[in-house]
């Protein structure tokens, strides 16, 4: 394989925003996915290098979100920052704006582990704050773009946000509104993450009684008094819970 052929297979955009003519593969996917953040940032490295050393300029703005991400999962917030930083300065130059959803999205995430590591959990702060303007201006750019599948990595950050401050509801609709918009492609990882944060969201609301008026009766019969139930008793009602409501 050539160096453009290797960098077009390691660079290659999510579906909705590649279209049908972007070589198969992808291996920044893998990469996103690993298990080990180190495995990640150490496979991100070698694509830069490799996109750097035959100018392929155009996706290397995506290589460093994706890297930025592993720096996330490490917990190395500077670097992460830094890839960032460098990310959008490439895409003012460029004028290459398919990743800013998903750049807003990763700031955010990075003022919020920032947060955390200075114990900072108040939902007034300014970080948090900034983090949840971030999650909205992504979603904006997601919808005038037409990526849905920014759109829904977005509301998962966003709803997680919203969960910690206390807003399970919110979170719970305005994630299962964007899960609803998807007809296929399930077996995604990204689908799948949804799914398993919808069925968080309502699992928490089962537990507190909370569920008020989404759709009060039926969840209330699936539920029972799981409280006085063992752990898998628990999790089997809350499991059909979350399938009354078509999660």
């Amino acid at each position: 394989m050539t160096l453009l052929g290797a960098a077009l297979c390691f660079f290659r955009p999510p579906d909705d925003i590649a279209g049908p003519f972007w070589p198969s593969g992808g291996r920044w996917r893998t990469c996103r996915a690993a298990a080990n953040p180190r495995v990640g940032l150490g496979q991100m490295q070698s694509g830069l290098a490799l996109a750097r050393q035959i100018g392929f300029q155009l996706f290397i703005p995506d290589g460093l979100l994706v890297l930025a991400q592993c720096y996330l999962q490490a917990g190395q917030l500077e670097d992460g920052f830094g890839s960032l930083t460098e990310a959008a300065q490439m895409s003012e130059q460029s004028k290459m704006r398919a990743w800013e959803a998903e750049w807003y999205r990763l700031r955010g995430e990075f003022l919020l582990a920032r947060a955390r590591q200075r114990h900072l959990v108040d939902v007034n702060q300014p970080d948090q704050r900034e983090a949840d303007g971030c999650f909205q201006r992504a979603l904006e750019i997601a919808s005038q773009q037409g990526a849905k599948s920014w759109a829904l990595r977005v509301a998962m950050s966003q709803c997680r946000l919203w969960q910690q401050q206390g807003l399970v509801e919110d979170a719970y609709r305005a994630l299962k509104t964007l899960y609803g918009e998807f007809t296929e492609g399930f077996a995604t990882q990204d689908l799948q993450e949804a799914k398993a944060l919808l069925a968080e969201l309502a699992a928490s609301q089962c537990a507190r009684g909370a569920f008020g008026r989404l759709h009060i009766g039926v969840l209330g019969d699936a539920c029972g008094n799981v409280r006085h139930r063992s752990d898998a008793v628990r999790d089997d009602h809350i499991a059909v819970a979350v399938e009354a409501f078509g999660v």
